[in-house]
């Protein structure tokens, strides 16, 4: 948990009674004695009190003195130490002699007055309708007289904290903090006159049952109770040297999360104060670590090179108190509340850990802790049209350190002397001269930075930053070219036949069905296959039309046409994938006659209804003319064969029909 809730109102009021509680040095006319304070009070019971602090028990004498608001007036001594009135609203005056403050006398009291609670006899259970509710922030009082006992509720939710403390009383009384949330009151702490932080259980808040312990005589008593809030836990990064309070306990199963503020490199110092033990997390060079912190300092050797901030979590299973306040045990570099990274990669990423350096004048200083060590500064250039950058060492820095400029952007003026950056951020490394006369470590050295406006624009070749557009714009030039390139590509497998390859095609399907032969020699027959073997597939497909029936696999394409012709005849076109060993066609009757096969061309050996191929090549065309008998109205053409050894064949799913059909 965090901050207090309404400890604003708190601050005022504790600087309201610590202020009132101080001596004020008027004195009257006897020397001796001094007013020590004044009061403003309201009706009701009050009770003062001299108490020897000594720890033997003997203190010197002394006398003080109190009138009342109606003018009555008390002495208290080392023999009657203490009084209890029934007063009225007015000023209470007391009056002390001049060694009072050193004498070891403490006076204790309480007071009705306006700005504590007022002082009624309250209600002896917490059912009842008349209880009052506890100021917050501010003193509590009341009285108990002989066995009576006092309730007073005090608001809050889950996992708030009750902190109870400054109390007071004439006697020893106890209370008692009450959940009344279930159907039976459970007593969650009992306290006596110390201090207590307590966790709210349920958003009801809880109840404060006072009575005294020994039961006899008028016993005032005084109080102020805090509620510590998890909805006022501090949000913000967290600095060195400012200290925070919070509060933790089993109800805040997530813990407390803070953000420490830390040196980058540097050692660190976390001071805790704690009412018992918390347990503590946070990661170190990358590793979580987990610990049990009481009261007393952490240290932390190295927080990360490049790390700005550290976060740790507090969680704890008892209702404990913390106040955390934390250091940089080094010097820095600049402003940045550490060591400077020695590397570069980070800086985008953790920009805060590397200092800063401007041109304003001002000297800037850091510090080489060993020979290896480098610090890098950041600077910015703002100008469109670059600067020109000089680095000033301090007179005693120029014997001991490397300074260099180091360029971020990629942008400079390479073909000038002067050191012309572009705009951007960049760095300037520096590093421990290893020629240097002095030997000692750590060094320091201070530097200062000049940008000087350039006279003249300077040409930067940024081409490179562009580099995105360029792709861009071409794409966007090319992209009326994709329609086009998507049609070729779907039309790939369509073939345009030119006019005189027609002409061709038609002619070689006339001289197959001997349409137009001058001579029915076989010679003839086999040429025109074999010009055939010379076309494109698909432009045969295309031009003769759809085949009779069609096959196509994976290893080969069939085709087969009805000639028109005297006698029943095929043209068998084959379109192999791959290379067919053993290869055979076969006409197979599926109605009718067995077919006999009468005549091949091109002359393959035949037999009954088994043409014998031998061997087919792959990506080779191969034509057949095939005059076969009558009496078969229905004939497959069966293709078989080995490819790489395995059994093949190949049929079209549709049977030939007859050409009488």
């Amino acid at each position: 948990m965090g901050i207090r809730l309404k400890s604003t109102w708190a601050f005022w009021i504790l600087s309201i009674l610590i202020v009132s509680l101080a001596p004020i040095e008027t004195i009257n006319a006897d020397d001796e004695t001094i007013l020590h304070l004044e009061i403003d009070s309201t009706d009701g019971i009050a009770w003062i009190s001299m108490i020897c602090q000594n720890l033997n028990g003997e203190c010197p004498t002394v006398n003080v003195s109190i009138i009342w608001p109606n003018g009555d007036s008390d002495i208290l001594s080392s023999t009657s130490n203490e009084v209890v009135k029934n007063i009225t609203s007015g000023t209470i005056s007391i009056f002390t002699n001049q060694s009072f403050e050193s004498s070891q006398w403490e006076l204790k009291m309480v007071i009705p007055d306006s700005i504590s609670h007022e002082i009624i006899d309250h209600p002896e259970h917490s059912g009842h309708q008349d209880v009052a509710e506890a100021n917050i922030s501010q003193i509590n009082t009341g009285y108990l007289d002989g066995h009576d006992t006092d309730v007073i509720h005090i608001s809050g939710n889950e996992g708030d904290f009750l902190h109870l403390y400054q109390i007071s009383s004439r006697y020893s009384f106890t209370l008692d903090i009450l959940d009344t949330s279930g159907q039976i009151p459970i007593l969650i702490e009992t306290l006596g006159n110390s201090p207590k932080f307590i966790e709210i259980p349920t958003d009801e808040g809880v109840y404060l049952k006072i009575h005294s312990n020994d039961g006899e005589g008028v016993n005032p008593y005084s109080f102020v109770i805090d509620i510590w809030s998890d909805a006022d836990e501090n949000p913000d990064i967290v600095y060195p040297e400012t200290r925070f309070n919070g509060t933790i306990g089993p109800l805040d199963s997530e813990g407390d999360f803070y953000l420490l503020r830390v040196g980058p490199g540097s050692p660190l110092e976390i001071e805790f104060e704690t009412t018992d033990i918390i347990e503590l997390r946070y990661i170190e060079n990358g590793n979580m670590t987990e610990l049990n912190q009481s009261s007393g300092t952490l240290r932390i050797e190295n927080v990360g090179e490049s790390n700005t901030t550290l976060l740790i979590h507090i969680r704890s299973s008892h209702s404990v108190f913390y106040s955390i306040l934390h250091s940089i045990d080094s010097p820095s570099d600049g402003d940045s509340l550490g060591d400077a990274p020695d590397t570069l990669p980070n800086l985008q990423q953790n920009r805060d850990a590397y200092p800063v350096i401007q041109d304003d004048g001002s000297w800037y200083n850091g510090l080489l802790n060993d020979t290896s060590d480098i610090d890098y500064w950041i600077f910015n250039i703002d100008d469109v049209n670059g600067s020109i950058v000089r680095i000033i060492p301090s007179s005693e820095s120029t014997d001991c350190c490397i300074m260099r400029i180091i360029t971020l952007s990629n942008i400079t003026d390479s073909a000038s002397t002067l050191n012309i950056i572009g705009q951007g951020t960049h760095a300037i490394e520096i590093s421990l001269d290893q020629n240097r006369t002095s030997d000692s470590v750590p060094i320091s050295y201070s530097l200062r930075l000049e940008l000087q406006d350039v006279d003249e624009p300077i040409y930067f070749d940024r081409s490179s930053e562009f580099i995105g557009f360029y792709v861009v714009i071409g794409l966007l030039m090319l992209s009326p070219l994709l329609p086009i390139a998507y049609w070729q590509w779907k039309d790939r497998d369509i073939i345009r036949v030119e006019k005189h390859e027609k002409l061709r095609l038609i002619r070689l399907r006339e001289r197959l069905s001997g349409i137009g032969l001058d001579s029915q020699e076989d010679g003839d027959i086999d040429a025109a296959l074999s010009s055939l073997g010379d076309s494109e597939w698909d432009a045969l497909i295309q031009e003769w039309g759809k085949p009779d029936v069609r096959h196509s696999t994976e290893n080969i394409d069939i085709a087969a046409w009805r000639l028109d012709m005297e006698y029943p005849t095929l043209l068998i076109g084959l379109r192999s994938n791959v290379t067919w060993e053993h290869a055979g066609v076969r006409l197979a009757a599926t109605m009718g006659d067995r077919v006999e096969i009468e005549d091949v061309h091109p002359s393959y050996l035949h037999f009954e209804d088994e043409i014998v191929l031998d061997k087919m090549y792959a990506n080779k065309l191969k034509f057949l003319r095939v005059q076969h008998s009558s009496g078969s109205t229905k004939l497959d053409v069966i293709v078989s064969g080995t490819v790489e050894g395995v059994p093949m064949a190949a049929m079209p799913t549709t049977a030939l029909g007859d050409s009488e059909e």
